[in-house]
């Protein structure tokens, strides 16, 4: 039984922190299940203990990022947390001893909370981090592949999600620089093709719900390229002579040019659609 549905009204724009909010929505759904459908008290209380602890997790990541770059309110924001973690807390200990859950205490009243902190607070930071990020990059002149506003689709989860490929890809390029059949080179390509696969299947989701028309093209240039980058990826991992900052050089223009020419064409229809 699903409470509320994940949508894009919720996405930050920050991806890591998307992807974190989409599990804790997620983990909501399977204590709500358990509820609903009477499991057994243990199950029930383990669901609620593995929300606990990756809500815990999640909000140390969060409010590193405040650190990090700087953000304002971070004791506020620590202090929302901490209650918020308290509230659960309460709610696992009236279940170990049996006691009736108040209302103000129940599963849609803790996830109108979630809700609203997103939306607001967690909004609002987030809006800070990315702006901070851009300059970031802006600033470094040494950057093998900078963003600039040309990369921009006009979406704040897919920029950010671009943004973290432009950085995966300057650190690969520092990596082959230094040492081009390096175990450093080897995991850095393989945390690139992973990333690649799962930003690639963003995109394509949207595309299908929006009925992009030209979803198969898409994919298809999508597909070649995990191809190519699998393929580097084993050429690393066997030591191959294959492999050197001219391979570096496709994923770069490949990157840069998909960006402008490719990825450009689906802003209307995903504007249209009222994602941003």
């Amino acid at each position: 039984m699903v409470l509320i549905k994940w949508s894009n009204d919720y996405a930050v724009g920050v991806a890591e922190i998307d992807s974190q909010h989409r599990e804790l929505f997620k983990l909501f759904d399977d204590l709500n299940d358990a509820m609903a459908t009477h499991k057994e008290k243990q199950v029930t209380e383990k669901l609620l203990s593995q929300l606990i602890d990756f809500w815990d997790m999640h909000c140390k990541m969060e409010e590193n990022y405040m650190k990090q770059f700087g953000c304002s309110g971070l004791h506020a924001h620590h202090f929302a947390h901490d209650g918020f973690k308290k509230k659960l807390h309460g709610v696992l200990e009236k279940m170990k001893r049996g006691e009736t859950i108040s209302e103000l205490e129940s599963l849609p009243i803790l996830h109108a909370w979630l809700r609203g902190h997103i939306l607001g607070t967690d909004k609002k930071h987030s809006q800070w981090i990315i702006k901070q990020q851009r300059a970031a990059i802006a600033e470094d002149s040494s950057a093998y592949v900078k963003w600039t506003d040309d990369f921009s689709v006009g979406v704040a989860e897919i920029d950010s999600q671009h943004q973290e490929l432009v950085e995966m890809i300057n650190t690969l390029h520092a990596s082959m620089t230094e040492n081009v059949q390096s175990p450093e080179t080897t995991r850095i390509l393989a945390e690139l093709a992973d990333y690649t696969q799962r930003h690639f299947k963003t995109e394509e989701d949207y595309m299908l719900l929006f009925h992009f028309s030209e979803y198969a093209e898409h994919k298809q240039a999508h597909d070649e390229f995990v191809g190519k980058v699998l393929d580097l990826q084993n050429r690393a991992k066997w030591g191959s002579d294959l492999l050197g900052l001219d391979v570096l050089d496709f994923i770069k223009t490949w990157f840069e040019e998909h960006l402008v020419g490719v990825d450009k064409k689906y802003m209307e229809c995903f504007k249209a659609a009222g994602l941003q």
